[in-house]
């Protein structure tokens, strides 16, 4: 196993360096390794380990930047609601999978992190499903056949009743109609992540950021409970 794991991990750094030269230090890479493949050991969860499922890169990033008490939004529930408890955020969460969301808050309860607000939101049925893009930021749709015919409409709206953040987190469904929905909610300085940021149909999500000139922050790199690499992006809004 030790032998196979080094070498699936330094070929896949490898060929990410190839895509992305820029994309993490050799040292940074050393680093990650030991906890990337200690949370493939059987049994290993994201929700026993408090972590949130985004590259090593981007939690080290948040661990730096948030404070106790800063506002944080996610879409989709689980390790990263009890690693921004422990950070001492106020944390909103909204989670679409009832059985995912009552182990959440078991998580939650037995480590005794009562100021998260979990919501469950879970998605309806519509008419108008056909035709749809769910790259388009008004399709309210996942692009998961699992959830063919059901919007998701209310689940990304969910953030409307609220203030802003200072990070809101991008990591559920539907997420091109998610970032729709908090975009505006943002705060001057705040943080907007978006995890497996590499996929095709979040092209609109960069798109969009960086015309409108927040600072981007690519995260690329090894993830825990994942054999292969992926992207984690966040930007920062600018202060004013």
């Amino acid at each position: 196993m030790f032998r196979w794991s080094v070498r699936h991990y330094y070929r896949k750094a490898l060929d990410l360096r190839k895509e992305n030269p820029g994309a993490f230090h050799f040292f940074k890479l050393c680093r990650f390794y030991s906890g990337w493949r200690a949370s493939l050991r059987p049994g290993a969860s994201p929700l026993e380990d408090q972590r949130p499922w985004i590259t090593f890169a981007a939690r080290e990033f948040l661990e730096a930047r948030l404070r106790p008490s800063r506002r944080v939004f996610e879409y989709g529930a689980g390790g990263s609601t009890l690693f921004f408890s422990r950070l001492g955020c106020q944390v909103i969460t909204v989670e679409h999978d009832p059985a995912w969301a009552a182990l959440t808050k078991e998580a939650l309860l037995k480590n005794q992190f009562s100021a998260a607000n979990l919501r469950l939101c879970v998605p309806e049925p519509d008419p108008a499903y056909e035709g749809k893009d769910p790259s388009d930021l008004d399709s309210y749709i996942s692009s998961s056949a699992e959830f063919k015919g059901r919007s998701f409409r209310k689940y990304a709206d969910a953030i409307a009743g609220f203030g802003s953040f200072d990070l809101v987190m991008d990591d559920g469904r539907a997420r091109p109609s998610c970032f729709k929905s908090a975009f505006p909610k943002v705060a001057p300085g705040g943080l907007f992540l978006l995890d497996d940021a590499q996929r095709p149909h979040y092209r609109r999500i960069h798109d969009h950021l960086n015309a409108a000139g927040w600072k981007f922050h690519d995260f690329s790199g090894p993830t825990p409970y994942h054999f292969d690499f992926k992207q984690t992006c966040i930007w920062e809004r600018p202060p004013n």
